[in-house]
């Protein structure tokens, strides 16, 4: 644990990171030792310390969860502390079909759903009541999306300290595929491939979601049902139409996420049939941009 110093000291700080709950300030003054607490001039407690690189962080957690806390802390911290970059770290919800652990998302627009004008009103003996949002954005400056899009990628390779962990959705997309191949004649049965351990770790729990969303059945061995069929080509073919579209987006001069190629795509061997397939005419005359 830091060190505690209860005298309130004025410092500048480089950087000042806040948490929203204690377990997680906990965490980042485990992953150094050399965090000092100090008392700001309101008297709450933040830790500093400053890196052998020359840079300095503070450290504080808000009174409790929520926007309107963070914001005090915060704004009572830039006024003592006087940072150059503010960040927040702990849980993130996240859209589980469009975000893995580990990934880094740069939002363009920002807005708070939980604000707006309630009305309330009376429909017979019940009342009723309608939220009217207030979508105000917050909007990224486009210099800063722009130089999002050109990063490096290399800070990945340098800064990962730790193999990144491997979502249920991933998880549960190579056993589909997997069980789709055996049935196919190609390859073995996942439980006995090699990479499973890395490709799917969690493999009790993945198999029980699966089985819980009808997409599989245990009954006569691991098998895919009619339902984890269809959802198997589902997720085939949108797979092919994102190809499509990002390599469309590539044709017209736009940025995109995906370094992918829609003629390669649509020639690599579909994974669940266990044969080669080309795009049918329409989609190769897509894919040159005509209509």
């Amino acid at each position: 644990m830091p060190d505690r110093v209860f005298a309130s000291l004025r410092h500048k700080a480089d950087v000042l990171i806040i948490t929203a709950v204690k377990d997680e300030q906990d965490v980042v003054l485990r992953s150094e030792s050399d965090w000092r607490e100090y008392n700001d001039p309101s008297g709450f407690a933040y830790f500093f310390r400053r890196d052998p690189g020359g840079l300095s962080w503070g450290l504080a957690r808000a009174a409790d969860m929520g926007p309107e806390l963070a914001a005090n802390v915060a704004t009572r911290l830039i006024a003592s502390l006087e940072p150059r970059c503010l960040a927040m770290v702990g849980v993130c919800a996240g859209w589980r079909e469009k975000v893995q652990l580990g990934d880094v998302v740069v939002a363009e627009r920002l807005f708070r759903y939980d604000v707006g004008k309630l009305r309330a009103y009376g429909e017979g003996a019940a009342r009723e009541e309608e939220v009217f949002h207030d979508i105000r954005t917050y909007n990224l400056d486009p210099r800063w999306r722009q130089r999002a899009e050109d990063f490096s990628r290399e800070w990945v390779r340098d800064i990962c300290l730790h193999q990144r962990p491997v979502g249920y959705l991933s998880q549960e997309l190579w056993l589909l595929h997997a069980l789709g191949e055996v049935e196919h004649g190609v390859g073995k049965p996942p439980r006995d491939r090699d990479e499973r351990t890395r490709e799917c770790p969690d493999w009790t729990d993945v198999v029980a979601r699966l089985e819980r969303k009808g997409l599989i059945r245990l009954d006569g061995g691991l098998q895919l049902t009619n339902r984890g069929r269809d959802h198997l080509q589902e997720v085939d073919d949108l797979s092919l139409l994102k190809n499509l579209s990002d390599h469309r987006a590539h044709r017209s001069g736009r940025r995109c996420g995906a370094e992918s190629d829609a003629a390669r795509a649509c020639r690599r061997t579909r994974v669940g049939q266990g044969v080669a397939w080309k795009c049918p005419p329409v989609i190769e005359r897509l894919s040159d941009g005509h209509p």
